[in-house]
């Protein structure tokens, strides 16, 4: 399931408006620790650590750029299958009669050629999954005693093939990885906006009464917000 952040303004300004607020913190920490025990030097230095560790998690755009870099590779290997495909509809052509051709192109895969084209990576696994089927069960008629389809043309469809399914693989698995790490940011974000929202509720209550430090208590709880 997708978080949603918390804090209602970019990551960049709630890091900003969350380190302001624990210095301040620090400069006034007898005052919170009188107010309550745990607020102690500890429990500022780790807020601040937890809020480094959250902003170093890399961003989407970071994340992104390794799927986008598989997807060219990947749509470079299905520009060779889709080049085989055309061999093999050619193939097709030279080895059976016009009245079967349809037929004969649609089981090979004919039907996905427009959408893989297009990049529908599942198209593209369909119309190669149905040409290799098709190649093996009718590899004497595209033959043609040698003269249409060469013997080395299967070996090669089925190689190209594999290496797109592995290139696909590892694309879905780094896209999955790349919103998984978007979910662990927030998660991280939001839990240090937790923590630091606590502390600036209670320094309302610490300086009800010091209109000053109230006043920049307010200010930074507004950033943050």
């Amino acid at each position: 399931m997708k978080n949603q952040k918390k804090y209602p303004c970019t990551q960049q300004e709630f890091y900003t408006a969350a380190n302001l607020a624990w210095q301040n913190y620090q400069t006034n920490l007898a005052d919170f620790t009188a107010f309550k025990g745990k607020y102690t030097i500890e429990f500022g230095t780790e807020a601040v650590a937890d809020l480094l560790v959250a902003k170093n998690i890399p961003d989407a755009q970071s994340r992104s750029s390794v799927p986008e870099s598989l997807r060219i590779e990947m749509a470079a290997t299905a520009g060779l299958c889709l080049h085989n495909f055309q061999m093999l509809k050619s193939y097709i052509a030279d080895a059976f009669p016009e009245g079967q051709q349809k037929t004969m192109l649609e089981a090979a895969g004919s039907k996905f050629y427009l959408k893989a084209s297009n990049e529908s990576w599942t198209a593209m696994q369909s119309m190669l999954d149905a040409g290799a089927q098709f190649i093996t069960d009718h590899a004497t008629e595209l033959s043609q005693g040698g003269n249409n389809m060469p013997a080395t043309f299967a070996s090669k469809f089925n190689l190209d093939k594999t290496t797109f399914q592995t290139n696909y693989a590892a694309f879905i698995a780094a896209e999955q990885g790349s919103a998984g790490g978007t979910n662990d940011k927030i998660t991280a974000n939001n839990a240090c906006y937790d923590t630091l929202i606590k502390m600036l509720a209670d320094g309302q209550v610490i300086y009800k009464n010091d209109e000053a430090k109230k006043a920049l208590l307010f200010l930074i709880h507004c950033s943050a917000m």
